[in-house]
C-alpha cells in the first residue's frame, strides 16, 4: 500500500514538469493535463477509500487518514485548476507555470502526509510557501503580484525562526526528530522539560503560519481589484497543508490522556480569540473574498480548539472540519469571483445561481443545519463541553452565529437587483440584453463589460463548474452525514491504536 500511497504524490510533480511544455504544442494543453491529472488521481482514490469501509481499526495504521486528506487536497486543486483555467487570461505570461505549480503543491501537501518525521515535514511546508507565492504571482498583474508574493513569502516564513528552534532543541533532545520518539515520549507521560520546550517552539511556528495569510491580503489598498481569486485559493490551499501539519503533530502529543496541559490550554485560548475575532471581523466585511478568509481564520480557530483536547470525538470533528471549511472556503472566494462582474451580463444571466451558491458556502461555514459544516461545529462543541471546557463550547456555537449573519448580509448586498439598477445608472451602460453583434459601435470601456470573457460558452461553466462540485460537497456530507461519520471513526480509531 505505501508504493500506491507514494504514487499520490509522485505522479502530480511528474506531471508538473512537463506542463510548460506542452503548453508550447497547443494552447490550453497545460491546464487539460492538469485537470486530467487531478481527476486521474481521484478515481485511483475512490477504490482504497472505499475498501476501507467498515474494515477492522487493527489493520488500518495510518492510511485512512492519508486517503482523506489527500482526497481533499486533490478536489480543492481540481476546483482551483477549473476555476483559474479561465480566470487567468490565456496570453499571460507564465500561465502554464501556474498550473505547474499547483501540482507540486499537491504533491508536497501529500508528501506532508506521508512523512514520518518533523523534519521532512518542515521541509515541504517550507516549499509549500514558495509554491503559493508563485502562483499569487502569476495570477496577477506583474508588478502587484511580485508585490504580494513579497508580502506572502516575508510573513510565511518569519514564523520558521521557531519551526527551526524546536527542531534544534528536539535534535539535540532526542537524537532524531521521527514521529515514533515523540510519540513514546509521549506514552511515557508528560513530555520532559527540553522535548515540550522544543515542540511548544515548533507548534508555535506553525500556528504562527495558519494565521499570517490574511495580513498581505489586509494591507491591500484595494482589497477586491488588487487580489485574483486565484491568488487567494492558492493561499488557502497551503495554509490547508499547514493546518494539516498542526494537526499530525498535536497529535503525537495525546493531549486527551493530560499530556502537555500548557500547550493544550494555549490551543484553546488561542483558538477561542481566533474563532470569535474573525466571526465578528466578517459582519465588517463589504466583500465576499474577505468574508471567504474571514470565515475560513474563524474556523481554523476551531481546528485549534478541537486539537486542544484531542479527545476520539474532537479529532473526528476536526477532520470533518478540514474537509468542509475547505470546500466552503472555495465556493465562497469562486462566489467572490462572480460577484465582481457586477457591471457584465453575468449578474442578470448567474444572479440566481450566485446567490443560492454563496447561501450554501456561508451556511456550511457558520454551521447551520444539513450542511457539512453544521456537523463539525456541533461535534466540536459536544467534545468542549464533555471535556468540561464550557465556555470554550459556546465561543464554538456563537462564532457561527455571527458568521450567518454576515452571510446573509453580504448575499442581500451583492446579489439584489437594487444594487444591478444602481451599477447602470452610474455607469450607463446599456441593458444586459443587448445582442453581442450590436455593441460593435459602444466604447471599449463598455465592449469590456458586456463582452466579459466569462460570458462565454466555455468559460462561463469552467468558473461555475467547481463552484456547484464545492456546494454539492457539502450537502452531500451534511444528509449522508452518518455514513461520513462511519468511515472517519475508522479513520480516528486507526489514529488512537
Amino acid at each position: 500500500m505505501e508504493k500506491a500511497i507514494f504514487a499520490f504524490a509522485a505522479v502530480p510533480a511528474i506531471s508538473a514538469i512537463f506542463l510548460p511544455f506542452a503548453a508550447k504544442l497547443r494552447n490550453r494543453l497545460a491546464e487539460t493535463v492538469a485537470i486530467f491529472t487531478l481527476l486521474a488521481g481521484l478515481i485511483n482514490l475512490a477504490v482504497p477509500m472505499f475498501s476501507f469501509y467498515g474494515a477492522e481499526i487493527s489493520s488500518l495504521p495510518s492510511d485512512c487518514l492519508f486517503l482523506f486528506i489527500t482526497a481533499i487536497v486533490y478536489v480543492l486543486a481540481l476546483c482551483t485548476a477549473l476555476y483559474s483555467s479561465a480566470e487567468i487570461p490565456t496570453d499571460k505570461t507564465g500561465r502554464p507555470y501556474f498550473f505547474s505549480l499547483l501540482l507540486i503543491s499537491v504533491s508536497l501537501i501529500c508528501a506532508t502526509v506521508f512523512s514520518d518525521n518533523l523534519f521532512s515535514l518542515f521541509l515541504c511546508l517550507e516549499a509549500l510557501g514558495l509554491s503559493a507565492a508563485g502562483m499569487i504571482s502569476i495570477s496577477r498583474k506583474d508588478a502587484a503580484g511580485a508585490a504580494a508574493a513579497s508580502d506572502w513569502l516575508f510573513l510565511y516564513y518569519m514564523p520558521s525562526v521557531f519551526c527551526v528552534a524546536g527542531l534544534s532543541v528536539l535534535f539535540m533532545t532526542l537524537g532524531n526528530l521521527s514521529y515514533e520518539s515523540l510519540r513514546q515520549v509521549a506514552l511515557g507521560g508528560d513530555p520532559f522539560g527540553p522535548v515540550l520546550f522544543g515542540i511548544a517552539l515548533f507548534l508555535t511556528g506553525i500556528a504562527f503560519k495558519t494565521t499570517m495569510f490574511l495580513m498581505p491580503q489586509e494591507r491591500s489598498k484595494d482589497f477586491r481589484n488588487d487580489m485574483s481569486v486565484s491568488s487567494h485559493i492558492a493561499i488557502c490551499i497551503a495554509r490547508f497543508g499547514v493546518m494539516y501539519a498542526l494537526f499530525r503533530v498535536a497529535l503525537l502529543l495525546r493531549f486527551s490522556y493530560g499530556n502537555a496541559n500548557g500547550i493544550s490550554n494555549a490551543f484553546l485560548v488561542l483558538g477561542a480569540v481566533i474563532a470569535l475575532s474573525g466571526a465578528i471581523s466578517a459582519c465588517q466585511v463589504r466583500d465576499l473574498k474577505k468574508l471567504a478568509c474571514f470565515s475560513d481564520f474563524s474556523n481554523g480557530g476551531l481546528l485549534l480548539m478541537a486539537i486542544g483536547i484531542s479527545t476520539p470525538l474532537a479529532v473526528l470533528a476536526a477532520m470533518l472540519l478540514m474537509l468542509g471549511n475547505a470546500s466552503g472556503t472555495n465556493l465562497l472566494l469562486i462566489c467572490g469571483g462572480i460577484s465582481e462582474r457586477k457591471k457584465t451580463r453575468l449578474m442578470t444571466l448567474f444572479r440566481s445561481q450566485g446567490s443560492i451558491l454563496t447561501l450554501v458556502g456561508g451556511a456550511s461555514q457558520s454551521g447551520l443545519p444539513l450542511f457539512a459544516g453544521f456537523w463539525s461545529r456541533m461535534l466540536i462543541a459536544m467534545a468542549l463541553y464533555d471535556a468540561e471546557h464550557h465556555v470554550f463550547a459556546f465561543i464554538a456555537l456563537i462564532s457561527g452565529f455571527f458568521l450567518l449573519v454576515s452571510t446573509l448580509t453580504q448575499r442581500r448586498k451583492t446579489f439584489s437587483f437594487q444594487n444591478d439598477e444602481m451599477v447602470k445608472a452610474e455607469d450607463k451602460i446599456p441593458a444586459p440584453d443587448v445582442p453581442d453583434n450590436d455593441v460593435s459601435a459602444l466604447p471599449d470601456r463598455k465592449k469590456e463589460f458586456l463582452l466579459d470573457p466569462f460570458c462565454g460558452n466555455g468559460e462561463k461553466w469552467l468558473k461555475l463548474l467547481p463552484a456547484w462540485i464545492n456546494a454539492i460537497i457539502l450537502v452531500l456530507i451534511g444528509l449522508l452525514f452518518p455514513f461520513v461519520y462511519m468511515y472517519l471513526n475508522v479513520t480516528v480509531g486507526s489514529l488512537f491504536l
